[in-house]
């Protein structure tokens, strides 16, 4: 599989009971593959090989919270809390029994898909418009909602990063970053260590930095924006989240489009809601 060289988002409206199920039918039209053996104790689990074709990218999803309320589903009703695991592996049992684990007790992180306080709610079928970009190795998505909830829009990252600067095996370089609610503020979490670090048993946070950018536009007018790093006084600089942008909300608005090298990004000015994984809360995508 080929490393991409553009990141270029979809646009598409569908209802907030549907989004998760489009986060699993986007990432499998991508090249991922369902494995799970019983969906009912393991739910969705979801590996590829990634964009490099040598990976064995694991992700563990369901529409539950944390917390696994099953009256919470965000598919059938309006709560607004999925959940995941970054796994180290995955066996599948046979059809209809549970598989295999490689972390079988990891604790279930939140996965919010609406800028709300924990067991916050929207009606289920209200009309939400997305930006969404997956291949093999990740899938990034942004979504908007009406005026009338007063709410702005959400980005998540949830996947392999192709730009990385050090050597990962298996599944250890899933990273998942959110602007809402995520588990630690300006970081992102990361599945395992990379290689010739012994690994650990949970993920864990690393920090999400980019360019300090004091004042948006400049005196002449200029609008700057800034790629995204994550690293560790431990291990330094890890990788990039490739496809998206960051810049401080000053004079922009969601909707507004910026031109750079004939590319155009749309620009989205998500909710400040708990932590934010980036620097900013501001994000760019390309459209075109």
């Amino acid at each position: 599989m080929a490393i991409p060289t553009d990141y270029i988002f979809t646009s598409g409206t569908c209802l907030k009971s549907e989004i998760y199920d489009t986060i699993i039918n986007s990432l499998v039209t991508a090249g991922w593959t369902n494995v799970s053996s019983n969906p009912t104790t393991d739910f969705d689990v979801l590996t590829s090989p990634g964009n490099t074709g040598n990976k064995a990218l694991v992700l563990q999803l369901r529409p539950l919270p944390a917390a696994g309320t099953a009256a919470n589903n965000i598919r059938t009703s309006n709560f607004c809390q999925a959940s995941f695991r970054l796994q180290t592996s995955y066996s599948p049992g046979t059809e209809g029994t549970a598989g295999t684990f490689g972390r079988p007790s990891l604790a279930w992180t939140d996965l919010y898909i609406v800028p709300v306080a924990a067991n916050g709610q929207l009606p289920a079928d209200t009309t939400v418009k997305y930006k969404l970009y997956a291949d093999a190795s990740k899938i990034i998505l942004a979504i908007e909602f009406p005026s009338a909830t007063s709410l702005n829009p959400i980005l998540f990252y949830l996947g392999s990063p192709d730009t990385t600067f050090v050597s990962e095996t298996d599944s250890n370089g899933l990273v998942f970053a959110t602007t809402a609610n995520a588990t630690t503020a300006g970081s992102l979490l990361v599945c395992n260590t990379s290689d010739g670090i012994g690994s650990v048993t949970a993920p864990y946070a690393m920090a999400v930095t980019g360019f300090n950018i004091l004042k948006n536009p400049n005196n002449e007018g200029i609008y700057f924006q800034t790629g995204l790093y994550y690293q560790s006084a431990t291990e330094g600089i890890r990788g990039m989240l490739d496809g998206i942008l960051c810049l401080p909300n000053m004079a922009v608005q969601t909707g507004n489009t910026i031109t750079m090298d004939g590319q155009t990004y749309y620009q989205l000015v998500c909710e400040v809601r708990g932590n934010n994984s980036f620097p900013y809360p501001v994000m760019l995508v390309r459209t075109t």
